[in-house]
């Protein structure tokens, strides 16, 4: 265990009551989670996965602008859990619990307290279960498993290597390397995490030999899931297709994330996420004070007569000095294994809070990762700075937290029953719902419309990326490669002319359109005219007629959902 000489001494049964509240969290809100919709997002990764069955291939047949991990996880949960909601959703709280886990044994190792560590795990259950559904089943929190467990594995290294062989040091490096490895083809800038990690680390490893030991390990398993991932693109027949995706489409997205940047957006998703958002007036500041303490620590503290000695010999020494001395001329001049740790959690959490800032688009879920490290970096201090544990900061945090968890929601309370039962009817799903779009009730009507038609295969075209669930359910396929078809033609606009051209040459006979996501006003869009509730709003206006889809009739109307039926015959000018 890495801890002070003058640190505590965990005990298990520091655990127990954070454990019996972890426990009463997921029996309480666990059946409302596990019966939530799942979001656009994972039905995409989820189709993509089906599709790939039927020799539909991402990247060669589907436009798919991210790297392929999520896909393997889809492909997995289906393949051996089945194709339900909660399959899902299992897969995605056993992810979320694995890596809380793996954050306690962190805070565990830079507190020497078992309790600090279980009590920022059970905050980051709540709010994780407290979140809407966009927020679940998302990349960037399943990235956080291979990125904590990385800082854990980093962690033990660098508490063994001072007696650990070579052949230890980088094996142990070996398997790290794997683990961030595979998070990268999850979300590539999890490997500027993987470098603010290792640098952090090398201060605390003795001997320039471990030391190269060690980042040659790292670099090896890197390179190794690097050439599996590569190697099974190539056999599926993805590879040429996906480097294209590298070159031509995520530069072009990456680009789009100034149209959703602005002020008003934020100060939203900040009212949306509080008050957990909050904890970053606290955790900014002392992360960034641990980092520079530690950094300083190591470059800026005076040498002794005989460290600069030391150093200057080193300096000058013969490279055949070198290779016999197994050893730094220069050691640290104080060694704080927690302090590291604080340090090393820290740093982490300030380099993901920039990225999630300044490289993502400004969604939610791009933010929650944040937050659960901002959990783990006062954990971790609150060993060191009793402020962090008086009832006056816990118990507000406590009430606030709760307050906007499900337990004071009546109307999602009331579904804890149902939804330990069975399925959910539409209109139970709506109400559970946390997202105000899509309207689970009038998908449920477009749905049964269409079964009446007797669609197949890519008879149908969903406009707006809300409408793909509805491929899922009536098992159809995407009658172009574009599936989010109206978000990227707002993201690429230089690319608008042949995504137009390869939906309005599209095999379908149908075309659902979304006219909340299009931009028209909820009230605007759900409105009912004189002509009747299957009629088009009023605010469906003429000038809509000018354009594919909004030139084929409408034939059935749900809400804000309009069902087009394409014209076999051209229309006249």
């Amino acid at each position: 265990m890495i801890q002070d000489s003058n640190g505590p001494r965990p005990h298990l049964k520091d655990l127990f009551l954070p454990g019996l509240a972890a426990g009463i969290l997921l029996i309480a809100l666990g059946p409302l989670f596990l019966r939530l919709p799942v979001t656009n997002d994972a039905v995409l990764y989820d189709l993509e996965a089906r599709w790939m069955k039927a020799g539909v291939l991402p990247y060669r047949d589907i436009v798919e602008a991210n790297f392929p991990g999520v896909l393997v996880i889809h492909s997995l949960t289906r393949s051996s859990l089945g194709e339900s909601n909660e399959a899902l959703r299992i897969v995605d709280l056993t992810i979320v619990c694995t890596m809380l886990l793996l954050l306690l044994a962190c805070v565990v190792k830079g507190t020497g307290s078992y309790r600090f560590g279980g009590w920022s795990a059970v905050f980051g259950l709540l709010f994780y279960l407290s979140l809407s559904e966009w927020c679940h089943c998302q990349r960037d929190i399943w990235l956080l498993l291979p990125a904590v467990g990385g800082c854990l594995l980093r962690i033990l290294q660098v508490q063994r290597q001072a007696t650990a062989t070579s052949a230890k040091i980088f094996v142990h490096s070996l398997i790290e390397g794997c683990v961030w490895g595979l998070g990268i083809w999850l979300k590539p800038h999890l490997l500027i995490v993987c470098v603010v990690v290792w640098v952090m680390s090398i201060f605390m490893i003795q001997g320039w030999k471990r030391k190269a030991i060690d980042g040659s390990g790292l670099l090896a398993g890197g390179v190794i899931m690097g050439a599996i991932g590569l190697w099974s693109l190539m056999r599926l027949g993805a590879l040429e297709a996906f480097l294209v995706s590298l070159r031509e489409w995520n530069p072009g997205y990456l680009e789009a994330r100034s149209q959703n940047w602005t002020l008003a957006r934020y100060k939203v998703m900040n009212i949306i996420l509080a008050p957990w958002t909050l904890l970053h007036l606290v955790a900014i500041p002392l992360s960034s004070l641990s980092v520079s303490r530690y950094l300083l620590e190591q470059f800026a503290l005076p040498l002794a007569r005989e460290e600069r000695i030391s150093l200057v010999k080193m300096l000058f020494a013969t490279r055949q000095n070198l290779q016999t001395n197994s050893k730094d001329a220069l050691q640290p001049a104080a060694r704080n294994d927690q302090a590291f740790v604080r340090a090393l959690l820290s740093a982490v959490y300030l380099f993901w809070l920039l990225q999630a800032h300044f490289l993502q688009h400004l969604f939610d879920y791009v933010h929650i990762p944040a937050i659960l490290l901002s959990i783990g970096v006062l954990g971790v201090h609150a060993g060191q700075y009793r402020l962090l544990r008086t009832p006056a900061i816990l118990l507000p945090l406590i009430l606030l937290g709760l307050w906007r968890s499900p337990f004071t929601d009546a109307n999602q309370m009331r579904l804890w029953e149902p939804a330990t039962q069975g399925d959910l009817t539409p209109a139970e799903t709506e109400s559970l719902a946390r997202l105000p779009n899509p309207k689970w009730e009038d998908l449920a009507e477009i749905e049964s419309f269409l079964r009446d038609q007797n669609v197949h295969e890519r008879d149908v075209l969903m406009f707006n990326s809300d409408l793909v669930t509805l491929y899922w359910n009536l098992n159809l396929t995407s009658p172009t490669p574009y599936v989010y078809l109206f978000e990227l033609q707002n993201y690429f606009p230089e690319r608008k002319e042949l995504i137009d051209a390869a939906m309005i040459n599209g095999p379908q006979k149908f075309v659902i359109t979304d006219l909340v996501s299009c931009g028209m006003p909820s009230r605007s869009a759900e409105e009912i005219g004189p002509e009747g509730p299957l009629a088009p709003p009023p605010g469906y206006t003429r000038a809509n007629l000018k354009a594919y889809p909004w030139s084929e009739p409408v034939v059935f109307r749900s809400g804000r959902y309009l069902v087009h039926k394409v014209r076999t015959e051209p229309v006249s000018e």
